[in-house]
């Protein structure tokens, strides 16, 4: 599923490279979307681009979003529950 969701951000970031080529915010930010916890220089260019497409930084948030619950559920019901609220949000999103 994490896979899916790097595969559709990575997608997205790639739309914005090619319908907006002269935005240097959306130039070297592939690999900084994927780090768990990047360095204020990387965190200042992710921002940038946020700033310039909001939409990028909702989709990070949604991608994080479904991490934290992964790693915050005690147990399986817990997750399930989880999961489904996530999707849920997620539906809406689109």
């Amino acid at each position: 599923m994490v896979k899916c969701l790097n595969k559709a951000l990575d997608v997205f970031r790639r739309k914005l490279r090619r319908e907006q080529p002269e935005v240097e915010a959306f130039k070297s930010i592939k690999w900084d979307l994927f780090k768990a916890q990047p360095t204020p220089a990387q965190q200042a260019r992710l921002q940038d681009a946020f700033a310039r497409s909001p939409l990028l930084g909702e989709l990070v948030n949604l991608r994080d979003d479904f991490h934290i619950r992964f790693a915050s559920a005690t147990n399986p019901d817990e997750l399930e529950q989880s999961l489904v609220e996530w999707i849920v949000k997620a539906k809406a999103f689109w």
